[in-house]
């Protein structure tokens, strides 16, 4: 029996078993080896291009913000003169501006002042230009004065699309998950987020 004497009466042969000697907390395999198992380390990245923060990817962008004015919007005369000139490419008819408001605060135009269709006719006699239709060319005048659009009072400032302003620019925020890479020490192989590593036991 175990820790007793053996008395034997004749010739017998032993054989001795070994047990593979894996370290402690490891697990003996059927093959012969000892397994470790261990945490694989992990790293974060935001690969839409969004600023890690901890494991949370944070991005942002901006857009202009929508300008309203609270006073009026008016066309006003530059100059209180009418001024001429041969070549009308770089003006419009009266029917032709624009509408003056918030959109186009600041627009300035040449526009005729005779009106659609017109043109400044220099007079017969004296000075000065009449308008009318058709003018002899050789007394053909393009009269037109500057129009600058101007809108009074107080910008308002405000974000339609739901971002938050700041002074003249909306910024949306969003944040989304970062992305895990698990990774273990080479050789090991890697099974979810446990890495393994078998070896041969002493």
């Amino acid at each position: 029996g175990a820790g007793g004497t053996l008395n034997l009466s004749s010739n017998t042969t032993y054989y001795a078993t070994w047990k593979a000697n894996c370290n402690s907390g490891d697990t003996l395999l059927s093959n012969g080896q000892c397994r470790h198992t261990y945490a694989s380390s992990v790293s974060y990245s935001c690969p839409s291009g969004g600023t890690l923060s901890g494991t949370t990817c944070n991005t942002s962008s901006s857009y202009d913000a929508s300008a309203s004015y609270s006073g009026g919007c008016e066309y006003q005369s530059d100059s209180g003169h009418m001024s001429t000139s041969n070549i009308n490419s770089d003006a419009r008819w009266a029917s032709d501006f624009p509408e003056c408001n918030a959109s186009n605060n600041g627009y300035s135009g040449k526009r005729f002042d005779c009106g659609s269709g017109k043109s400044g006719c220099k007079k017969t006699s004296g000075s000065g230009y009449n308008c009318t239709s058709p003018c002899p060319s050789d007394r053909k005048r393009y009269t037109y004065k500057q129009y600058t659009c101007v809108c009074s009072g107080t910008t308002n400032y405000s974000c339609p699309s739901g971002g938050t302003l700041s002074g003249t620019k909306c910024y949306i925020s969003s944040s989304y998950n970062a992305t895990p890479k698990y990774s273990c020490n080479s050789g090991d192989s890697l099974s979810g987020t446990t890495c393994i590593h078998d070896y041969t036991p002493a």
